[in-house]
């Protein structure tokens, strides 16, 4: 048997060995297979890293690319503000050579009103001396006709002067009028006629020359007029290309700037792009030597696996040898196993035998517990009906204490008694048996009931001591048991602890078991509401699927080319073309207090929109909660209530705008559609609307192309930029 026994614990020493190997090949493998997941998340690592490095070149590269752009535009700007300079200095030299003429003409017209000033005066010299000559020789005239005769003929200083008015524009000196003032003679018969003559030519001559220096005057001021009517329009135009060059060198510089400002921006850019990449390299060299570090280690590690892994060989060899040993050993325990097995089977009618006493002692248990908790009834009940006795007992001792002063009340009248028998000794006989006989009476009826209530309080009082006395033995013995019974008690809690960590494990298992279904049930809706979305994307029509969304219903075909018809000659329209609203007081109040409560749950589910019902919205043609007169009337919902094919709930179109303003360029370029479906927006309002999304989400803020219809005035749609 002890050798057997040794056997035994040999074979199970010997599994219990085979376990843990078998639990440290396990745990290899585990760790095998972490090391295969972590290089797995390295090379992942990597290859975001890589991925990130190229797209931080990409973005390098579009820098640049950005760069040289600018770089072209500032060459092309400079090879402009060139062109305009040398545009700018060809206007100054024109200029210079306007002022050039301007300073000849002028002094030509100087040079020339010194001389005319000069010939003027010589011309009035002569026409004083004309003048005294006329009035030396107007007495010595003969008759008129002979003057008129002689005036009429043409004089050849006429000649000279009408041919000199022909020639320029201005007065000459008469060529037979000499410089000393004289007029030269002519030959004549007779010198009276010939001085006649002379005198008349000479008058004549005067009036000539005082209406010729007139015009000449008249001349003088109108050149002077146009001359200074040239010299302003030159001076104006000088101011006016001393502006133009002054504004185009100052639009220059705010080019230059603005070139300088870019290309200084472009190389932060470029400088935080490079530096991100050097980050990146960095971080790519670090992971790379991690890595290299990490497979360095598992190399090492797995060399030291293997070498254990040989150890481990070469013990389950040696072990397997001594399991050949101990299979020997086992037939031949085998052998004396065959002659314990009968001495197993009496041990079992023992153990039989033993378990049904056991059993017996269990039912003896539970039979004794039953007892216990009847006594331990029985245990109050006694300490209730003590307690009642501890009552009584005080009300027996309060009886005893009456009693006692009713005795001494008695007692108190003896004396009394007494006294008077004492004053009424020298009475006669008669009195006093008289006196004797009623204390007797007294007397003894007084002594017969104390001591009858002193019996009855006495044997009272032995028969609760006895009582007493029992039920502080029973106290005892019940104290021993319930002693016993704190003792069992006290190894209950470690079998509850584990109990109710049981259930703390099934209550987080219930926990998470909810969280995992709310997760499914959301991960539905979300797979839902993506499957409306690309529904509605599929969908031919869009309005028509918006209004389906909405309303619940979608129109036929027929009825949706007249809905687009419709559509159509409303986009085509003034923004003044809108039809009112319309707000029925009855759709108002079909808002029920169940919808109410319903938005709150389907707030952020826009699949369930369609079972809302629809309100009334402010009267501005920007919402379109409009009614077209051709379109059909849908059919009836489960609010009872009839709800237009465009009239669009309001909450779902506040849902789409609040969504449309909060999400980023990427999300609301896909909102566009919807929301020009929503708010009937034309094809040019909605072109207009994608190119400011696709400018604020791409890297150059070009400005977009507008007409000026639209971007000024009442109805503009853009605020233009300032200058």
């Amino acid at each position: 048997m002890n050798e057997l026994d040794q056997c035994r614990q040999q074979l199970i020493r010997l599994q219990q060995e085979n376990n843990a190997k078998q639990q440290m090949l396990e745990e290899l493998r585990r760790t095998n297979i972490e090391l295969q997941s972590l290089s797995c998340i390295h090379e992942a690592n990597l290859n975001k890293i890589h991925a990130e490095k190229e797209e931080l070149e990409r973005t390098v590269a579009f820098l640049r690319l950005q760069m040289s752009s600018v770089t072209n535009e500032r060459d092309q700007h400079a090879a402009d503000a060139m062109r305009q300079s040398i545009r700018a200095a060809e206007a100054i030299q024109e200029v210079k050579l306007l002022e050039s003429k301007w300073s000849g003409t002028n002094s030509q017209f100087e040079t020339r009103e010194a001389l005319l000033q000069d010939k003027v005066t010589l011309l009035e010299d002569r026409l004083r001396i004309f003048s005294e000559e006329c009035f030396s020789c107007s007495s010595t005239l003969p008759n008129d006709e002979s003057v008129t005769e002689t005036s009429r003929s043409l004089t050849p200083m006429e000649d000279n002067v009408s041919a000199s008015e022909d020639n320029s524009g201005f007065v000459t000196v008469p060529s037979l009028i000499t410089d000393s003032g004289t007029v030269p003679s002519t030959s004549a018969a007779g010198d009276v006629r010939s001085s006649t003559a002379q005198i008349a030519v000479l008058i004549r001559d005067r009036d000539l020359l005082t209406s010729r220096l007139e015009t000449m005057r008249i001349h003088l001021a109108e050149a002077k007029a146009q001359w200074s009517d040239c010299v302003a329009a030159l001076e104006r135009q000088v101011a006016h290309l001393n502006s133009k060059i002054a504004e185009d060198s100052i639009e220059h510089r705010q080019i230059e700037l603005a070139h300088r400002s870019t290309i200084n921006n472009l190389k932060l850019e470029l400088n935080e792009a490079n530096t991100k990449l050097e980050e990146a390299m960095k971080l790519v060299r670090m992971t790379e030597q991690r890595a290299a570090r990490k497979i360095l280690a598992s190399e090492s590690q797995s060399a030291e696996w293997v070498d254990e892994r040989t150890r481990l060989a070469a013990e389950l060899a040696g072990l397997s040898v001594q399991a050949e040993r101990t299979v020997r050993e086992r037939n031949e325990a085998m052998q004396e196993i065959v002659t314990i097995r009968a001495q197993e089977e009496q041990l079992r009618g023992q153990l039989k035998i033993r378990s049904d006493e056991l059993a017996r002692c269990e039912r003896d248990m539970l039979y004794f517990k039953a007892q216990y908790d009847a006594k331990c009834q029985e245990l109050q009940n006694m300490e209730a009906e003590r307690l009642m006795e501890n009552q009584r007992s005080t009300d027996l001792v309060k009886q005893l204490e009456r009693s006692r002063a009713e005795n001494q009340q008695y007692m108190d009248q003896l004396d009394q008694c007494r006294d008077e028998l004492r004053v009424t000794k020298t009475k006669p006989a008669a009195p006093v048996q008289a006196f004797e006989d009623c204390q007797t009476h007294l007397k003894y009826p007084h002594n017969n009931l104390v001591l009858e209530r002193n019996s009855e309080i006495e044997a009272k009082l032995r028969d609760t001591e006895l009582q007493l006395k029992t039920k502080i033995r029973e106290n005892v013995d019940l104290l021993k048991k319930v002693s016993e019974l704190s003792a069992e008690r006290g190894r209950l809690p470690g079998r509850i602890q584990t109990v109710e960590s049981a259930d703390s494990v099934r209550s987080v298992l219930e926990q998470k078991d909810q969280m995992i279904s709310l997760l499914q049930k959301r991960l539905k809706e979300f797979k839902r509401m993506l499957a409306g979305q690309l529904r509605s994307n599929r969908v031919p029509s869009d309005q028509d699927s918006v209004d389906g969304l909405v309303t619940g219903w979608y129109p036929s075909p027929c009825e949706a080319a007249i809905r687009s018809q419709s559509l159509e000659r409303v986009s085509l329209g003034s923004v003044h073309s809108w039809p009112p609203l319309l707000l029925n007081a009855s759709n108002n109040n079909a808002c029920s207090v169940e919808e109410n409560s319903k938005y709150l749950s389907e707030k952020h589910s826009p699949h369930n929109y369609s079972n809302r019902s629809s309100s009334g919205l402010p009267t501005a043609p920007t919402y379109a909660t409009l009614a077209q007169a051709n379109a059909q009337p849908p059919p009836k919902q489960n609010t009872g209530t009839d709800v237009p094919p465009e009239v669009v709930n309001f909450r779902y179109l506040r849902h789409i705008i609040i969504k449309f303003l909060l999400s980023r360029e990427n999300e609301a370029l896909q909102l566009v559609r919807v929301l020009s479906t929503l708010l009937y927006l034309s094809a040019e309002e909605e072109k207009l609307l994608q190119q400011s999304l696709t400018r604020r989400r791409s890297w150059i803020r070009s400005k977009p192309s507008v007409s000026p219809s639209k971007a000024h005035g009442q109805f503009a749609k853009i605020i233009p930029p300032p200058l």
